[in-house]
């Protein structure tokens, strides 16, 4: 489960996304992560094992304001503590990200535009 907040506004008064990681545990929510806030803002954001066996955070990343198109589709590792960014895609406008396995291969692929 994940939260992205984006009432947090940064000192000169932008929105920023501050994504929590929220997990049930021991019969009750709890936050796993909430650290920073992210360098661009996050338009959407899913978990899925679209690079195998592991899960990873994907999502559309850019824009300025919540609801703006992204102009990034961001796949993030947890390594521990924080995230780290394994791909980023070329620049350009997306507003829908899904994960779906669309070839069996017990893989999600990553649809996004």
């Amino acid at each position: 489960m994940e939260h992205i907040d984006q009432e947090l506004p940064s000192l000169s008064g932008v929105p920023r996304s501050h994504p929590f990681l929220v997990g049930w545990r021991g019969g009750r929510y709890r936050v796993f992560w909430g650290g920073s806030a992210a360098a661009d803002p996050i338009q959407h954001a899913a978990i899925g094992a679209v690079t195998g066996a592991r899960n990873v955070l994907v999502v559309l990343e850019g824009g300025v304001l919540p609801n703006e198109p992204a102009t990034h589709v961001a796949v993030w590792t947890w390594q521990g503590w924080n995230f780290e960014r394994l791909w980023q895609s070329e620049s350009g406008a997306y507003e829908y990200l899904d994960l779906r396995d669309f070839d069996g291969d017990g893989v999600q692929d990553i649809v996004a535009w």
